[in-house]
């Protein structure tokens, strides 16, 4: 699975709430909510289904993060471990309504935190084209040309950061 002890949930502040960032365990109820982000945000507006992905494969190797609000999930991110030294962000999705409120930023620097305590070295990712200027405000590089995955037809860039 992944490296180190289980992280604890830590409170933070946008605006004038307490929310809070946590890691997400398979098997959880928070882990049927960030399932149901991922395929309310990711999926579903492409026609797609969980059947369609190999997430079900990821459990137990992955490593999930919330960002919740009054026990509401707004934002879910995934880091799957590549080798010793890189750690890749599979998803990171933010529910419609909390979109550009700083939401992702936050559960981002979570899992860089997260990545930068088991001695990860560089965090990389295969960015929407939509959302590679997000990456790039935080530190991320683009890494060769846009493609488009098999598996969807929108643009993606390959993005990387040295931790």
């Amino acid at each position: 699975a992944y490296r180190g002890e289980k992280c604890e949930a830590k409170k933070t502040k946008l605006g004038d709430v307490y929310d809070m960032i946590k890691q997400i365990f398979y098997g959880t109820p928070e882990y049927d909510m960030a399932f149901q982000l991922r395929e309310d945000v990711l999926r579903k507006p492409w026609g797609r289904k969980f059947d369609d992905d190999l997430t079900k494969e990821q459990e137990g190797i992955d490593t999930n993060w919330g960002y919740f609000q009054d026990g509401k999930l707004l934002c879910v991110g995934t880091l799957t471990p590549i080798s010793e030294d890189i750690i890749k962000i599979r998803y990171l999705a933010t529910s419609p309504e909390a979109q550009r409120k700083g939401y992702g930023k936050a559960v981002l620097a979570a899992m860089e935190e997260y990545a930068r305590s088991q001695n990860y070295k560089q965090m990389v990712l295969e960015s929407r084209v939509s959302a590679q200027e997000f990456y790039s405000k935080y530190g991320y590089q683009t890494e060769g040309e846009e493609y488009y995955p098999e598996f969807i037809h929108i643009p993606h860039i390959k993005m990387f950061k040295v931790l």
